[in-house]
């Protein structure tokens, strides 16, 4: 059984089990990230996005490790509750084509045809990154519209070096985007502005007395 830690107010932090952050203060929680952030920019630890996953169209989970001094590491999990922005649901989804090609769900396009290719009914959820130096790759999580429901889709692990998939350089500046729009969210407040969260949690009810 995984130990439950009651964290202090200043941190934005409800609690930590075993090694799962749950937020309930996403301003403290930014704040506390930028102290982290100021020890990462002096040298002393490098942070590394490993994954993220879009819950519910809204929030945002995953984890990343920290290097530490003494060629240590750190693993920490994070679960928020300030609905992510646009910008970071449109990165994840510009990943479908992918998902989509290495699942082995669509041909592959041309080359010079594959910035303009969009396939239907893929969705992109989240991402995982593993190994390291040459052995580094990607895994995409995802879903497929089917004739009977919503298919749930996993790419293989698809590595950057010697990957026999045709557009693995897209994929690396891909993923670099997505990885770019989580260190945004966690690091720099970039979160759903007031408009978005409006829409996002539009009453059924309003709507339907406008209409």
């Amino acid at each position: 059984m995984s130990k439950k830690t009651d964290t202090g107010n200043d941190t934005g932090i409800e609690k930590v089990e075993g090694n799962t952050i749950v937020v309930n203060d996403v301003n403290k929680f930014t704040d506390h990230l930028k102290k982290q952030t100021a020890k990462f920019t002096e040298g002393k630890t490098t942070v590394t996005i490993k994954k993220a996953k879009i819950k519910d169209d809204l929030f945002l989970e995953g984890e990343y490790n920290e290097d530490l001094p003494g060629h240590s590491k750190k693993n920490t999990k994070f679960s928020c509750t300030v609905p992510v922005h646009d910008d970071l649901k449109e990165a994840f989804q510009k990943l479908h084509v992918h998902l989509a090609i290495i699942a082995d769900q669509e041909p592959a396009p041309k080359k010079k045809d594959f910035s303009t290719t969009e396939f239907e009914n893929f969705s992109v959820g989240g991402f995982s990154v593993g190994g390291a130096d040459d052995n580094e790759g990607i895994t995409i999580s995802g879903s497929k519209e089917g004739k009977y429901g919503l298919v749930n889709l996993n790419t293989p692990f698809t590595k950057y070096a010697e990957s026999e998939y045709p557009f693995i350089d897209e994929l690396g500046l891909d993923i670099q985007m997505a990885v770019y729009e989580v260190e945004q969210y966690l690091f720099h407040e970039k979160r759903a502005p007031e408009k978005q969260l409006e829409m996002d949690f539009e009453d059924p009810e309003d709507k339907m007395g406008s209409e």
